[in-house]
Formats: structure tokens, sequence, C-alpha cells
């Protein structure tokens, strides 16, 4: 049976305190959605830099990050479906990533877009599919409890 999920990134600031996290996902859980993806980045307190960053590019993450967000997800009654997280994490510590996702009860690990990304380049698509596929193998010997997409060429 499909989950209807949200993506906690369209969130926003609107999870910016326990209040606003509280209330924002029972609403999600009121309008029918069964889970959410977590955003790892948002999940974790960040810096003042990051936050202004995402806000300048239209994307505001507010301070989500200070929050706990398994005891969120769970008292509202959702599903994480999966965690956001980006290429150069899992190339630096799969084992982390997968762990977190277990620890959501979730087994996938979704990669964020590739920024200033030449698709392109040929030659820059094939290396990113290789280092995309290392990843997915790393994720792989963490007991397939994390999985990514592998890209085909």
């Amino acid at each position: 049976m499909p989950i209807k999920a949200v993506q906690q990134f369209m969130l926003g600031s609107v999870v910016s305190n326990e209040k606003q996290a509280r209330e924002t996902l029972s609403a999600i859980k009121a309008a029918g959605y069964d889970g959410i993806e977590l955003c790892g980045f948002m999940i974790h307190p960040i810096g003042f830099l990051v936050r202004m960053l995402t806000k300048a590019a239209g994307m505001p993450v507010g301070r989500g990050g200070n929050l706990d967000w398994h005891k969120l997800v769970q008292e509202a009654g959702l599903q994480v479906v999966s965690l956001h997280t980006d290429l150069g994490s899992l190339e630096r510590d799969a084992k982390g990533v997968a762990r977190e996702a277990k620890s959501f009860g979730t087994k996938y690990a979704v990669i964020t877009g590739m920024y200033r990304f030449d698709y392109g380049d040929e030659r820059a698509v094939r290396d990113l599919a290789a280092r995309l596929n290392k990843a997915g193998e790393a994720l792989k010997q963490e007991g397939g409890g994390a999985s990514l997409p592998q890209p085909q060429l």
C-alpha cells in the first residue's frame, strides 16, 4: 500500500520550535499523510551561516535541528519514509548515515541535489554515477538497512 508522505524540507521554518513542530506534524497527520522524509541538516543543529544561506536561496530551514525528531515523529503517529542526506556525508560516514536512518525506522537514504553540477559533461556524470554506486555499496555493507537507487548509464 502506498504511503503518503511529505518532505520535512517543505516545512521550512514552521518547525522552528517544539510547539510549531507538534502543531505542524499533527496537521500533516490530520490531512491524511502517513509519513515524512526527514532532512539530515534539519534534524541536527546547524550554524547561523547555513540557516542564512538556505533562507537566501528561498529554502528557510529554521531552528528545528535543535528538536527531538524521534519523539516528535512518534508522537504525531508518522512514519519516517526516508532520510535526506548528501553524497559527501555518505562518502565520509556511510555507517553513521545508515545507523541514523535505522534509528528512525527507515531503510532509505535519499541523496539531495547535486548543486553546481554540470549534467552536460558526460565524464562528470559518469564520475558522479560511480560515486553514487560506491556510496550505495557502502550502505549495502551496513546490512541492507539503507539504500540508494543505483544509477545506470
